[in-house]
């Protein structure tokens, strides 16, 4: 009888999907929060990384490890699950869902071709949201907010950094959230 209840919560283990660690507060949820991101200093544990090397960042994270993303490479989070239903928009005007980090382009020249795509991708239905920065037009170690158009309650998301195939400086991302309000 022991095997048999210990061979049932293996499978059940195996086949229900584990929501990804978040962290509430207030109004809203950090899907990939803190405790997870922790300045990349786990290296890619938590992460996907794919030609994606760990640096230091004097200027844009206070000496703490980054993501730098080259020609081609590829940073990915997830899946995890939305396990929740979000309605309410957090502000007027805007959704409920958004991904914000920091980023920086070391080296910056204004070069057009220092591309990076960011993607969030609903895996439940297969929507897509793109959104690429150059570097002629992002400023150094800045906040970026993505203020996201679709629903992900009680789907699985996953979000994905990647290089341009012409880029000439590596791109650095840091300190990376999803947020789902109330």
């Amino acid at each position: 009888m022991k095997t048999l209840t210990v061979a049932a919560l293996v499978f059940a283990l195996l086949v229900v999907p584990i929501a990804e660690a978040k962290t509430c507060f207030g109004y809203s949820c950090n899907y990939i929060d803190a405790a997870d991101n922790n300045h990349f200093s786990d290296g890619c544990t938590s992460w996907g990384c794919s030609s994606v090397s760990i640096e230091t960042s004097a200027t844009c994270s206070n000496g703490s490890a980054v993501a730098q993303i080259g020609n081609s490479a590829v940073l990915t989070r997830g899946p995890f699950t939305v396990d929740n239903t979000y309605t309410n928009a957090y502000q007027i005007g805007q959704t409920t869902f958004k991904l914000t980090f920091k980023l920086q382009l070391p080296g910056d020249t204004d070069n057009f071709y220092d591309e990076l795509t960011v993607k969030v991708r609903d895996n439940t239905t297969g929507a897509e949201e793109t959104t690429v920065f150059h570097g002629n037009s992002t400023a150094s170690c800045s906040s970026q907010t993505i203020w996201l158009s679709n629903n992900y309650s009680n789907h699985s998301v996953t979000v994905t950094f990647t290089g341009g195939s012409l880029i000439s400086h590596p791109w650095q991302v840091d300190d990376v959230n999803f947020f789902a309000y109330y």
